[in-house]
């Protein structure tokens, strides 16, 4: 007979897996799956270039040319300027002071020959000539044509007794004479040195067509 095994004392059991235990699979933990999507990473904006500002250009517009003045002789003490399409401004003095004045007609002798102030008659012919519109003259008329117009200048610049001396003949060529007169008030003070109340002006407007 054999004999039943026997088990020491002190002998730790060790448990053998059964048949069952070595073909029942065993089941792994599973991997956690790899999330697949990518979220989407944002590019840096490309900020476009800044074109550099067109700055508008300024500028000065040019000083108003004067009229084309050309001065020539016309006898002692009178002071011409020539104009274009045959006009032409004479300048002359006469009446100064407190009383008197001016006749009729346009002075020979009296004029600017003992005037000293050039400067001042020269101002008033240019500004006087860049107001006087031959366009107002009434454009059906041709011939040579005057007219003659005083007035008197104040210490001050301004201006009055604005009188026609002797007509052309043509209204609108006097009234464009007056009306450049008026428009061209009020002019500079009379020179410092001038001691009489007033300076007396004649001028006399020439127009031919």
């Amino acid at each position: 007979m054999t004999a039943a095994p026997t088990t020491e004392l002190g002998a730790t059991e060790v448990k053998k897996d059964s048949l069952r235990d070595l073909t029942t699979l065993q089941k792994l933990p599973a991997d956690e799956p790899k999330s697949q999507m990518r979220y989407p990473v944002e590019k840096p904006k490309k900020e476009p270039a800044k074109k550099p500002e067109k700055k508008a250009a300024i500028t000065k517009p040019d000083a108003a040319p004067k009229p084309a003045v050309k001065e020539t002789p016309t006898g002692a003490g009178q002071l011409a300027a020539g104009g274009s399409g045959g006009t032409g401004l004479t300048i002359g003095l006469g009446g100064s002071g407190e009383g008197g004045g001016a006749g009729g007609g346009f002075p020979g002798d009296l004029g600017i020959s003992n005037f000293p102030y050039m400067y001042y008659l020269r101002e008033i012919q240019y500004k006087i000539q860049s107001n006087w519109f031959t366009s107002l003259v009434d454009p059906g008329v041709s011939g040579n044509f005057h007219v003659d117009v005083y007035f008197r200048i104040s210490k001050d610049g301004s201006i009055s007794t604005v009188e026609i001396k002797e007509s052309s003949g043509l209204k609108t060529l006097d009234q464009s004479a007056v009306r450049a007169v008026m428009q061209s008030a009020k002019f500079g003070p009379l020179p410092p040195g001038y001691e009489d109340e007033y300076l007396g002006i004649y001028l006399r407007f020439e127009h031919s067509k």
